[in-house]
């Protein structure tokens, strides 16, 4: 066996050895350090998750609340359209019973002139009937004469 001494590469001196030490604490640290950004990051995307989630959810919500919504407008639609119906309706039955009443009153005219004609026919008929018989009586008180 060869017994030399190492080569001077592999000579470690006191001064390297720090050295070697300060650079393997330097990597500590950085390895450090990217582990503290990555579950940062992972944290941050977590939340960001979480704020989707939250994102779809209040979507949704305020998809449902419209949905609501336009069906209540609708209903209330429905109901204004019924309630104008409703009111035209009552017009024209309003209007209808305005017609027949002034049709009546008008009947109720019409009936009270024929009633006064026939009354006024009865009148001249007895006042005719009346003269004719008292020209009979005259004639007849002429004739005895």
């Amino acid at each position: 066996h060869d017994v030399s001494p190492p080569p001077l590469s592999l000579c470690w001196t006191v001064d390297s050895l720090h050295q070697l030490e300060d650079e393997c604490n330097d990597y500590r640290s950085t390895i450090e350090t990217k582990i503290e950004v990555a579950e940062r990051k992972k944290a941050l995307l977590e939340v960001d998750e979480k704020r989707a989630d939250f994102d779809e959810a209040a979507a949704k919500r305020r998809e449902m609340m419209e949905a609501i919504q336009r069906e209540e407008d609708f209903k209330m639609q429905q109901l204004i359209d019924e309630k104008e119906k409703k009111r035209i309706l009552l017009e024209s039955i309003k209007s209808q019973l305005e017609e027949n009443r002034k049709r009546r009153e008008v009947a109720a005219e019409r009936e009270k002139e024929e009633d006064g004609m026939l009354a006024q026919m009865r009148a001249d008929k007895e006042e005719v009937k009346d003269r004719f018989e008292q020209e009979l009586k005259d004639k007849a008180k002429g004739d005895r004469k």
